[in-house]
């Protein structure tokens, strides 16, 4: 069986994007941010993506990631992925390897109740590591990474003594989303509380590309 999917990739599908207060002082004292991003990490902001893709260049997964914000490599400032788990081990290996993402593999239940309220529990080697639900409200409006400044749209990874820089591209249709229950399980994901979410979006019928990243030794 193929598992060598180079970059760049194709993806669609639909997700969540939450927005968090920046708490420095409780992302530097979580036992599950690792010690290099806490080295010089700012945190004006923290994000949580939820991503369910029905297609890519290594097949369909779903994906639990967080943003704790951002750290300087190289001498540029970027936002850094800590922590993702990918319910498909053809994106943890190519994940790892195109992008210099540190993914792990784990189960998702994803839940689409009949009131049109969502949820997700994820399980890593049969133990919770997070769950929530939310319910997308109001009208959709299209949204696009074209119109968003560069420094928020461009990501850089530190793995294995590389330095990997990309900036991912997409497009899809958005709405307000109220999320619910919160429930991150210490030690395996990063402590999130709903009190400390500033606004959420679910995203639906988005096409989007990683693309080829540039990397430079450390």
């Amino acid at each position: 069986m193929r598992n060598n999917f180079p970059a760049p990739w194709n993806l669609t599908g639909r997700g969540l994007i939450v927005l968090f207060k920046g708490n420095q002082m409780a992302t530097l004292s979580d036992p599950c941010v690792p010690r290099h991003v806490k080295g010089n990490l700012k945190s004006p902001l923290r994000v949580l993506m939820l991503v369910d893709y029905a297609s890519s260049d290594a097949g369909p997964y779903q994906e639990l990631l967080f943003l704790p914000g951002s750290i300087e490599l190289l001498g540029k400032r970027r936002f850094t992925i800590s922590n993702i788990f990918v319910s498909s081990m053809a994106s943890v290996i190519n994940g790892r390897a195109n992008w210099g993402i540190p993914k792990n593999l784990a189960d998702f239940e994803w839940e689409t109740r009949p009131d049109g309220s969502q949820r997700v529990c994820v399980r890593s080697e049969g133990h919770p590591v997070f769950e929530m639900d939310w319910q997308g409200v109001g009208f959709r409006f299209p949204v696009s990474t074209r119109i968003a400044p560069k420094a928020f749209k461009t990501l850089v990874q530190q793995w294995e003594g590389q330095c990997f820089t990309y900036s991912p591209s997409a497009a899809g249709r958005a709405r307000y989303a109220r999320v619910g229950e919160i429930k991150s399980r210490s030690g395996l994901f990063p402590a999130l509380e709903r009190t400390e979410v500033l606004t959420a979006f679910e995203i639906a019928d988005f096409q989007m590309t990683f693309p080829i990243p540039d990397i430079e030794a450390l």
